[in-house]
């Protein structure tokens, strides 16, 4: 049985600190270094456990410094926006707000490092403004691209260009800080020519454009090899179209190799063994790697296929972006206004699914796992009507619901609020919409009433059949037992219930399960049954010696046994949701 929760992941730290090192390696205009401090703005916007990164882009400048002692204002700036952004983190700022700050610390450290140096008499302040410009748009570039990797679904406004516009700048610019000239230029021109030869020409040129501003604004001078480049490419545009399909990619090497040859009347061997290396791999291999990225980086990507498949996917896009629109105006009003914007925007996260599933080709024939799930579940009321509701269902083909609440009170004063929050949330997730916008409607729904004091527990257990990983959520809730062979784990959570405060921070419990595991939720009345055993070791220790694999005879010994302990006290409203893989 496997826990996951907030731990490190050590792969995506080394290779955080590996991309980290390159991005502080890139120097431009004779000296400075933007991209450094706009890494360190942005990754403290995601977490302020990226604060690591500070002293590793310092390295990687004092490392790379070519500039002299004007390296060090950026050095200064980096730290500074490091110490400032982490200590002010509370403080949501819009990215405008974020690059305003940023240059101002920017400007303040090259002006001090200017006057308090010997660089002073030969200092150019035309490189501030240069700085200050380089600096917006590489902040711009690293917020397009953390959006991309730790927020996918909401990239909300982000065209399809933007998106592959900023990862263009972000790895021509991290090749170019490897600042040796031939393997820079070999990496430019074969990743201009896979993207001629998979995507288009044209959005090559605009590859060869910004290799081409890179290299001049870290040199000064600007290569006769991409004007070769350029020449070739629309030269080799023609020359493809009238061409074989199995010799296409042969003759688009070939044309631009030989374009930069002619042109520039020398030999460049880096390049010859890019051309070398493009026409030796296979095109299906070539395509397939291809689709594989394009999947990951670009999931508004169009396959080449038929005109309607592609207008068909241009109007959804479409309707996703009007949905999100419209729940913009929305999420700043009232609670009535927050439940139009989620709705809205659950909307056009289905939307965004359709997307994903058309262009993987899943809209037809879509197979999910058999049922790997059983569940079952026992009650007992205190009075006529019990204040708990509970239930359990399947949604979205491979998924398993699982949910107890319990309303203010008990009987019949406690039953419509927590019959209200068990219905409304398993209709939104059976209509699609995601976890947090269904748990965050259902509490602005409770918030409308508050004049009635409207709030209840909330326990709610959602189980992958596929991978059996169980997010396990809880407002308020008892604490949820996880059997696993002999041994028993509790898992709990300290949250108020739901209805109680807007808006409400969404956390979940995170497990494993394995064949012959076994997941009960209670209700509160279950483990108040023995105010004397706080932590509920009499349930622990019956679970463990318990041999059943049926969830309901599961459910109803420990509702007989919970019923036990109570005794002649008064009783509570009992329930118990029992799963076994």
């Amino acid at each position: 049985m496997e826990f996951v929760g907030n731990q490190i992941n050590f792969k995506t730290v080394s290779a955080t600190l590996a991309v980290a090192f390159f991005i502080g390696r890139i120097e431009i205009f004779g000296g400075i270094y933007p991209a450094a401090i706009a890494l360190i703005v942005v990754m403290l916007a995601v977490s302020t456990l990226y604060i690591y990164l500070v002293p590793v882009v310092c390295i990687s400048i004092i490392m790379g410094a070519s500039g002299g002692v004007t390296a060090y204002g950026d050095i200064v700036s980096a730290v500074l926006c490091g110490l400032l952004f982490l200590f002010f983190h509370n403080q949501r700022l819009s990215v405008n707000q974020r690059t305003l700050i940023a240059i101002a610390i920017t400007v303040i450290c090259r002006c001090g490092c200017y006057l308090t140096t010997t660089a002073a008499d030969t200092a150019d302040w035309t490189v501030i403004v240069e700085e200050i410009i380089a600096l917006a748009i590489y902040i711009r570039v690293f917020n397009t691209v953390a959006q991309l990797i730790f927020a996918p679904k909401e990239v909300d406004g982000l065209s399809g260009e933007r998106i592959r516009l900023s990862l263009a700048i972000l790895i021509i610019s991290m090749i170019g800080a490897l600042g040796i000239k031939p393997v820079v230029f070999a990496f430019w021109f074969l990743i201009i020519v896979v993207f001629a030869y998979c995507r288009e020409v044209s959005g090559a040129l605009v590859l060869a454009a910004i290799c081409d501003l890179f290299w001049f604004c870290s040199t000064g001078t600007s290569s006769p090899v991409f004007t070769s480049l350029f020449l070739g490419l629309v030269v080799a545009r023609f020359l493809v179209a009238a061409t074989e399909i199995k010799y296409r990619k042969h003759v688009l090497a070939i044309t631009v190799f030989a374009g930069i040859v002619l042109t520039t009347r020398t030999f460049d061997y880096s390049i010859a063994v890019s051309t070398a290396v493009f026409i030796a791999v296979p095109s299906e291999i070539l395509k397939a790697m291809w689709i594989a990225i394009e999947g990951i980086l670009f999931p508004d990507a169009e396959p080449k296929t038929d005109a309607g498949a592609l207008d068909f996917r241009r109007d959804l896009r479409k309707k996703r972006d009007t949905f999100r629109s419209l729940g913009k105006i929305y999420e700043k009003g009232s609670s009535s206004g927050h439940i139009i914007s989620y709705q809205f925007e659950a909307m056009a996260r289905a939307t965004d699914r359709y997307l994903d599933w058309i262009r993987r080709g899943e809209v037809k024939g879509r197979t999910h796992p058999s049922k790997s799930i059983e569940v079952g579940s026992a009650t007992y009321s205190s009075g006529q009507i019990s204040g708990d509701s509970s239930l359990c269902f399947s949604f979205d083909g491979n998924r398993q619901g699982l949910i107890i609440s319990d309303g203010m009170g008990k009987g019949e004063e406690a039953a419509p609020t927590s019959q209200m929050v068990v219905s409304t949330l398993s209709k939104l997730l059976k209509a699609g919409f995601d976890v947090d916008l269904a748990l965050k409607t259902v509490n602005e729904i409770l918030m409308l009433e508050s004049s009635s004091q409207m709030f209840a527990s909330l326990d709610l257990a959602i189980i992958n059949k596929e991978n059996r990983r169980a997010q396990v959520f809880k407002m308020g809730a008892a604490t949820t037992f996880v059997k696993h062979g002999e041994q028993v784990a509790m898992l709990k959570k300290s949250t108020p219930p739901i209805g109680v405060a807007t808006p409400i921070k969404l956390e979940y419990l995170d497990v494993k399960l394995s064949t012959g595991d076994v997941l009960v939720m209670v209700s509160d009345g279950v483990c108040d049954c023995d105010r004397s055993d706080i932590d509920c070791r009499w349930l622990t220790e019956r679970l463990a010696n318990m041999g059943s694999r049926d969830p309901n005879v599961i459910a109803e010994l420990i509702i007989n046994k919970a019923v036990e302990k109570y005794g002649i006290k008064e009783r509570d409203d009992l329930t118990v949701l029992v799963a076994v893989v």
